[in-house]
């Protein structure tokens, strides 16, 4: 022999190759981001107290990040959910929030513990329970295992 060693091409019965039926829907995905931008848009415009309430901003991360199925749903989802209340924001201000005035820097305290806290917390506890519904959820059955399950 030469010393080059040939593998057969056949892959080993240990090895799982990822079918396209295995690989997580990315509209979900797409839908964990848009979630919190669009909810907090609807809810600026309506009536921005509603994102105020701690169980509604819980929800939408736990909501979010479980359809993100990933940990940086703890980034995403709260940035989202700013970026959607800072419209609103600028429609009541016209301009730039005078930053020295207390009534802005009571709105921002109010807003960092009642609304931010609440869905980072809930981003917390739904990226792992998203991974956990794609994994053992009622739907586990009928897909494809993936490359790292053996």
């Amino acid at each position: 022999m030469t010393g080059v060693e040939t593998h057969s091409a056949a892959p080993s019965r240990s090895h799982r190759t990822l079918t396209p039926s295995a690989r997580p829907l990315p509209s979900l995905k797409l839908l964990g981001v848009a979630v919190p931008f669009i909810a907090s848009l609807i809810c600026a415009f309506i009536d921005l107290s509603i994102l105020f309430l701690p169980w509604v901003a819980f929800l939408l991360g736990v909501l979010s990040a479980a359809l993100l199925r990933s940990w940086g749903a703890l980034l995403v989802v709260p940035v989202g959910l700013t970026l959607g209340t800072l419209p609103k924001i600028m429609v009541i201000s016209h301009d730039l929030p005078d930053m020295a005035s207390p009534g802005f820097i009571a709105g921002v305290i109010l807003f960092l513990v009642l609304v931010l806290v609440p869905v980072t917390i809930g981003a917390a506890i739904g990226a792992p329970l998203g991974r956990e519904l794609e994994r053992h959820g009622p739907f586990s059955e009928h897909r494809a295992p993936t490359l790292h399950e053996h």
